[in-house]
């Protein structure tokens, strides 16, 4: 929940920041890096956000660790077909008790 307000809040402010004049197949380049991502409500610890381009840059590879234990992998490549970019997501939650 955290990790998806963090992003609805954020990424489309960068996105819009940095991805003018870009290529549309390198407009996600701004989000490479390694993230600590914070809840917004009190700067708490929410996880960890590993996001790297792959293939020689045809594709990005996200990898997400909570402090929950939850976990996540989205794989994002560029369609050209359609001009846009796809995702692909696996997640895994920790048991509950």
């Amino acid at each position: 929940m955290l990790r998806i307000f963090w992003l609805a809040a954020v990424f489309p402010l960068l996105f819009a920041a940095r991805a003018r004049g870009a290529t549309p197949d390198h407009r996600l380049d701004f989000w490479l890096g390694h993230w600590v991502v914070t809840n917004a409500a009190d700067g708490s610890p929410a996880g960890r956000n590993r996001i790297e381009a792959t293939l020689q840059g045809a594709a990005i590879v996200e990898d997400w660790s909570g402090i929950g234990g939850d976990e996540g992998k989205s794989w994002f490549y560029f369609y050209r077909p359609e001009n846009r970019w796809k995702r692909a997501r696996r997640r895994k939650t920790p048991a509950l008790p």
